[in-house]
């Protein structure tokens, strides 16, 4: 089992490699720190160039992943579960760094390392990440499981309507199907969405107008569905870019 650690320690520059990687160097999802305290995540960009400072989110999940059937009976200890994929086709380890989330039994979820591929509706055998071994007894055509793959995996910038989880702000423009750091906790400039002066210290929510901007947060608004992603820094003015302390995490 290789041994990677929980937090990296990376100079500031890493997260500012311009077009960022062609081959993974990290496990998606993996945690690094600068020395100034801003974290972030290792990502997978999706099918359009990253646009720097705005916000991103993850790949929209399809509704054929939720409720699949368990079609091979599991024991407490197995370190694989075989499932009944749904319509969509799935290429080979698209889930590899997702999470198999069983809906019934003890809602127990497990992390995947890899799998097979399918054209859709056939088996598919999800393996564990290492040391991950099945926790209660599931029976086949009893138990179900909802399969996401990592929310870090082929992400896209916000839209007005929210449709994924907040991920986290690229600092650079990277390329198609691309890997590459995103800031998820920190100072970041970000595009303002707002008609008002931005007030430090007020919440930030993603913004309903402008795709990968942030607006305030009023919580008994359209805003309200979004959540709060950060706090104003300072003043700034709608359509530019202004310094928010990001907390996704």
């Amino acid at each position: 089992m290789k041994n990677i650690p929980n937090r990296l320690y990376i100079p500031e520059t890493e997260p500012l490699l311009v077009g960022g990687h062609n081959n993974r160097e990290w496990p998606l999802g993996q945690l690094a720190e600068t020395p100034d305290g801003r974290l972030f995540r290792y990502a997978l960009n999706g099918g359009v160039i990253t646009i720097a400072h705005k916000l991103y989110q993850s790949a929209v999940p399809s509704a054929n992943i939720d409720t699949l059937a368990i079609a091979t009976s599991a024991a407490v200890g197995d370190k694989t579960l075989g499932i009944t994929n749904g319509a969509d086709s799935v290429v080979e380890n698209e889930w590899a760094f997702g999470t198999a989330c069983i809906e019934t039994t003890l809602g127990t979820a497990y992390p995947i390392k890899s799998h097979g591929a399918d054209g859709g509706t056939g088996g598919i055998t999800l393996t564990f990440q290492d040391g991950v071994t099945i926790q209660s007894a599931l029976t086949n055509a009893v138990e179900t499981v909802n399969v996401l793959k990592s929310p870090y995996k082929d992400i896209i910038i916000t839209v007005a309507t929210p449709t994924a989880i907040p991920v986290g702000v690229p600092l650079v423009v990277a390329g198609l199907a691309n890997y590459l750091w995103i800031q998820t906790h920190g100072l970041v400039n970000i595009l303002c969405d707002s008609t008002a002066a931005w007030t430090a210290g007020k919440a930030v929510a993603p913004s309903q107008e402008d795709v990968g901007g942030v607006e305030f947060f009023d919580p008994s608004g359209v805003e309200g569905d979004a959540g709060v992603v950060g706090k104003c820094a300072f003043a700034g003015v709608d359509t530019t870019f202004a310094p928010i302390f990001l907390t996704l995490e």
